[in-house]
Parts: structure tokens; sequence; C-alpha cells
């Protein structure tokens, strides 16, 4: 059963490259532009991951990290944040990410990030 995760980036180039190499790597995605669509999307819990495309710079992209939580309180958050800032490991933690990794990232890195976390999702049932 492949895992599904749920990609926000407002980029949509950049979004669809990155959901066809996680789809590659055996993962059913589905990509997002808007916090807006994506919140709706997360009223129905089909989806066991998000990764959440941050720029931590941004007060409306960490509102939009809170309300993704609030949303969707148990479904795994990875951000990708577009720079390293001092404590942004922290600050995303803060706003509710399970998991943090900064660009730029390995597609391999990131896909195991996401089977682990589906593994052990799974034994939990």
């Amino acid at each position: 059963m492949r895992s599904s995760v749920l990609l926000l980036d407002p980029e949509p180039t950049r979004a669809s490259a990155l959901a066809a190499q996680l789809q590659s790597a055996g993962f059913d995605v589905a990509p997002f532009f808007t916090a807006a669509d994506a919140l709706v999307r997360l009223a129905r819990p089909v989806f066991g991951s998000m990764i959440v495309m941050a720029d931590l710079h941004d007060a409306d992209c960490c509102k939009c990290l809170v309300d993704l939580r609030k949303v969707a309180p148990t479904v795994w958050m990875i951000v990708v944040a577009y720079d390293q800032l001092p404590g942004s490991l922290n600050l995303a933690r803060k706003l509710g990410a399970d998991a943090i990794l900064t660009t730029p990232f390995s597609i391999a890195d990131l896909a195991q990030r996401l089977a682990a976390f589906s593994r052990r999702s799974r034994s939990a049932f």
C-alpha cells in the first residue's frame, strides 16, 4: 500500500517536479499550491503525511503551518525550509512540524523520512 502525501508548495513547477520524484519513490502525492486548498483537502483524513515548503521568515507562512496543524493534528508534517535560520528547527517544531529539512535537500532523504514514518504508523494499527 502506497503512502498518501499532501505537498504544499506555492511554486507549481517545483511542486510538480517534487511530486513526480516522490511518486517515483513509491508515494501517492497530491500537490497543492495554496494554503486554502490544502486546508480544505486536509479536512478529509486521507493523508498520512504532509510536506510543506516554507519560508520561516514570512509571518503568513508561519501562520499557515499553525493552521495546517490545527486542521490535521495527527498528520505527520515535514517542513522544508528555504534557508537555515538560527533556531529554525525549534521554530518549525513550535509551529507544528514533526521534522524539518532545509534546501537543498535530497529526495532520498525526504523519501526515507516519509517511509520511516509510514512504517511506524502502520505498525501502530
